[in-house]
């Protein structure tokens, strides 16, 4: 099962944007939205944990705006099927890096070299794994997914016992 995700670049936030804090599977995590033409626009989704940055406290708002949110993070088979639709920022290569990743199939994995190659870039393998370490959507833009070509983690922004646990709990799933 693949998110239904639309996933655009833009050059900076909205100013109307805010964000909630919600519980997942995972644990705590604060997500930035705007709301653009009465539609929920997520930018960025954060696991909270000792290196989370603080979040501007005067913009926090009690209710997630989309519930979807919940029942992807949860792989709901019930889910409204109109993609979630993902504003980020960063640069053309790491969007077209971050448009990879939400090719990966669920419970699968590949290597960084695979992304390289995927974009047309195969001599670019050490900038696609900045660009993935620079992903502003936990588990949504599936970067715990990427693994090195010798099969081991590599390296993962929240940890690596986190990866383990989300690709642990992937498989669990099917």
């Amino acid at each position: 099962m693949q998110f239904p995700i639309h996933l655009e670049r833009i050059q900076q936030l909205p100013e109307n944007w805010f964000w909630c804090e919600s519980n997942s599977p995972f644990g705590l995590l604060h997500s930035q939205w705007s709301i653009q033409h009465n539609q929920a626009v997520l930018h960025a989704l954060d696991y909270v944990n000792t290196q989370t940055q603080a979040w501007e406290i005067e913009r926090k708002q009690p209710e997630l705006p989309d519930p979807r949110l919940y029942k992807l993070l949860e792989h709901d088979k019930h889910i409204d099927w109109q993609p979630l639709l993902i504003q980020t920022i960063g640069s053309e290569f790491q969007y077209q890096v971050w448009q990879a990743l939400l090719t990966i199939p669920l419970a699968t994995t590949c290597s960084y070299q695979a992304i390289a190659n995927q974009i047309q870039n195969p001599n670019a393998v050490r900038a696609v794994g900045s660009a993935i370490g620079k992903n502003p959507v936990f588990y949504l833009i599936p970067c715990h997914r990427v693994l090195r070509s010798d099969g081991n983690l590599g390296g993962y922004l929240w940890g690596l016992e986190l990866k383990q646990q989300l690709l642990n709990w992937e498989k669990s799933l099917l």
